[in-house]
């Protein structure tokens, strides 16, 4: 006679407990996410289908964890995401000092993570985009001056302008 599914999947549950908490304990960054990962990964354990075979019930669990770990990363990534306003941010490239905070301290972090975020650019990318918005040169003037066409000035600035957003949303 076959175990009932909710009594198989409660027995890997129980059997590998401590094995599935070490497991969520060395993935997960907050360790509060840990107990409500445990009960999500209890569920989908209890929605197997029952005619499924589990050789290795170790592994398969740890696939199940991993899998939820991986869904609950994704789901808390949608929910942190920044969403930018490019009308305001055209304007804070036109006018830095609409951009920037009061307070100094601030202005020097602001400052501090601008140069970091510069010098992880190719040279040209940061070059066209400080020409263009530290000391405002329009696209012919940089072109001269960097020996370059208009075009690709255009074309690095864009694309620095992409990066510098990429990176300041990793941070």
């Amino acid at each position: 006679m076959q175990e009932s599914l909710p009594k198989r999947a409660w027995a890997i549950a129980v059997h590998y407990q401590c094995e599935l908490h070490r497991f969520l304990m060395r993935r997960m960054r907050r360790r509060v996410d840990v107990e409500d990962l445990k009960q999500e990964i209890y569920m989908r354990l209890l929605r197997m289908n029952e005619e499924e075979v589990i050789k290795e019930p170790l592994a398969f669990l740890y696939t199940v964890a991993a899998n939820a770990v991986s869904d609950h990363t994704i789901a808390e990534r949608k929910h942190s995401q920044v969403t930018v306003d490019a009308k305001l941010v055209e304007d804070w490239a036109n006018d830095p000092d609409a951009a920037l905070p009061d307070d100094m301290a601030e202005r020097m972090n602001l400052d501090r993570q601008l140069r970091k975020a510069l010098a992880e650019l190719p040279k040209l990318q940061a070059q066209a985009l400080v020409l263009h918005y530290q000391e405002g040169l329009y696209r012919d003037e940089i072109a001269k001056r960097l020996g370059l066409s208009p075009k690709s000035v255009a074309k690095y600035i864009a694309r620095g302008k992409s990066r510098m957003r990429e990176i300041f949303w990793e941070e």
